[in-house]
């Protein structure tokens, strides 16, 4: 292979090595635009790393023999070691060191210290240990130490790190990557966090597990949701918190009844907004603290749904009560409490994706009440697992912002999200979705990012389909299914 194309090779596999890549029109960073490729700009800013793939005299670390049978392409090489015990819980971390093959030698790891704990609901089969030991599972890495792994979010050292795999193992691992790929694009150069990540070939004791993703874990981190926690024993309520919406209900979690409101979505059909759990994931010292952030997230959608519903204009007054605002309309009322640019860029990336769990589980959002602060406003972030994505028409109409059809009720349940179907009911919400459709490039901009996965399929095909024979070609499935959805949104949004 010439060495333009494995330089090629290597952007694919890199991903986005800063939080927020985007097409170089669009960045809010400093990247000359004579740098073609994510793995070239990575080189540029670091001339001793290496691209991936490359031969052991530019640098790379070898793949021990006794993993080399099971490898066959220049995907990167996660090795897990616990001395052989088995790893089945999802609360305790089995010590272990970590190893990583394949890379150059600066993105290396060589025996790390760690803790490794399997992670997820439905993933992890609930944690039925029988299931665990015979299916591959997601792992959550917590090492001894703060590293960084093959170069993710730029560099940045961090002690929590997630392997990612789901029942279809490859391809769903690949609809997280384009996924995570595009939110990066959507959400990085606005400054908010989504997850980088990297396609991997695992393996545990020595076992080939599949390939799996690499990725970040969302939490409250300096280098990735950057919000201000409390000190430890700190109990005032003016401080950071991040939530998700999570059908699992982790403790500590509350309701969400979303007014137990009645409302019509833009296509006119009604429905009531289904109650919802959110559980807190940043850390909390008082049951006041607790309180306070269940009561802001109700109070903004109670300032969200009374003005795009009722035309009544309210706001948090000085202690975060809810009061009557002086607003002239709906934009600006609801612009005081929560930051709409994310939640343009959130939904785009649902509305593509046609994801199931938007209102049901694994969305996040932040805020931070405390001095200095980067999210004064209720903000949408770090979006997150995209398992139940790429299925039915991808030329049907709307669909994050809708009631479900009677098909998809009687599928999934009722897993509508009442933020988008609010918002995009307005006028001026639709504007600001279109205008940043049309900031990214359209189907275009989604079109390059794609066939960065596409080629990067093609590459790792053969350890893909190592125990699926299948899984590299329906890989392929789901990246037509997100172009040719990305081509019906033109139809919408590119007037």
């Amino acid at each position: 292979m010439k060495t333009g194309a494995v330089i090629l090779l290597a952007a694919l596999l890199a991903g986005s090595l800063a939080v927020g890549a985007a097409p170089d029109a669009l960045r809010h960073i400093d990247v000359p635009a004579a740098v073609s490729s994510l793995e070239e700009a990575r080189m540029k800013a670091d001339p001793q790393v290496a691209p991936s793939g490359a031969s052991e005299d530019t640098g790379s670390v070898p793949i021990p023999e006794a993993l080399a049978p099971w490898v066959s392409t220049s995907i990167p090489v996660i090795s897990v070691d616990t001395g052989g015990t088995e790893v089945l819980s999802r609360e305790t971390y089995v010590p272990c060191t970590v190893s990583a093959y394949g890379v150059p030698k600066a993105m290396a790891l060589s025996g790390s210290a760690a803790g490794i704990r399997v992670r997820g609901n439905s993933s992890s089969y609930y944690g039925d240990e029988k299931m665990i030991r015979t299916h591959a599972v997601p792992y959550r890495l917590r090492f001894d130490e703060k590293v960084n792994m093959l170069g993710l979010n730029g560099g940045a050292e961090c002690r929590s790190w997630v392997l990612l795999t789901n029942r279809k193992g490859a391809p769903d691992a690949v609809k997280n990557d384009i996924a995570l790929r595009i939110g990066r694009m959507l959400l990085g150069p606005d400054g908010l966090y989504c997850s980088d990540s990297r396609l991997v070939s695992l393996f545990l004791n020595g076992s080939f597990q599949g390939v799996y993703l690499l990725c970040e874990q969302n939490q409250v981190n300096a280098h990735r949701i950057k919000i201000n926690e409390p000190s430890k024993g700190e109990t005032g309520v003016l401080t950071g918190y991040l939530a998700e919406l999570d059908e699992y209900r982790e403790e500590p979690y509350f309701r969400m009844d979303y007014e137990s409101a009645a409302v019509k979505d833009v296509n006119g059909n009604s429905g009531i907004l289904h109650a919802s759990f959110y559980s807190v994931k940043s850390d909390t010292y008082s049951r006041e603290q607790l309180d306070f952030i269940a009561e802001y997230i109700r109070g903004a959608f109670r300032i969200l749904y009374e003005a795009c519903e009722k035309g009544r204009f309210l706001a948090f007054d000085s202690e975060y009560g809810i009061a009557e605002s002086g607003s002239s309309g709906a934009r600006e009322c609801v612009e005081a409490a929560i930051d709409i640019g994310s939640a343009v860029d959130m939904y785009i990336l649902y509305e593509l994706m046609g994801d199931y769990d938007a209102g049901n589980s694994s969305f996040f959002m932040c805020v931070d009440l405390s001095e200095d602060s980067l999210f004064p406003k209720l903000t949408f972030t770090a979006p997150w697992d995209f398992d139940l994505t790429c299925s039915g028409d991808p030329e049907r109409g709307l669909f994050a912002c809708t009631f479900p059809s009677f098909d998809e009720l009687h599928k999934y349940g009722e897993r509508s999200n009442p933020w988008f179907i609010l918002l995009y009911k307005q006028e001026w919400f639709r504007e600001m979705v279109e205008e940043r459709w049309k900031q990214i490039g359209g189907s275009s901009g989604i079109r390059r990012l794609i066939e960065e996965e596409r080629k990067a399929v093609v590459s790792f095909s053969e350890d893909m389909d190592r125990i699926d024979g299948t899984a590299s070609a329906e890989s392929l499935e789901h990246l037509d299914w997100i172009e040719k959805r990305a081509a019906r949104l033109d139809m919408l949004w590119l007037k």
